[in-house]
């Protein structure tokens, strides 16, 4: 399951998750080609604890900074 958000949608996921629910926080300031061209701007990839995403074995969710003060995020289990 892929799951996209951007915009107040994005603002409001984020503002939602718990402390206690992420794994870990990745900043990858210089992607590379395997991830999208929108994520020029650099990519924080959060892995979420294995509870928190439904159905999932390696929650992970990619928010693709883009130009100033925009992202777009993708769920991948």
């Amino acid at each position: 399951m892929q799951s996209r958000l951007s915009g107040n949608d994005l603002t409001t996921f984020l503002q939602s998750l718990m402390s206690d629910t992420i794994e870990s926080i990745e900043i990858i300031s210089n992607p590379s080609a395997q991830y999208e061209a929108e994520g020029s701007g650099g990519i924080i990839n959060i892995r979420l604890k294995k509870a928190v995403a439904r159905n999932s074995m390696e929650p992970l969710l990619l928010v693709l900074l883009k130009a100033k003060n925009t992202a777009t995020a993708a769920m991948y289990p």
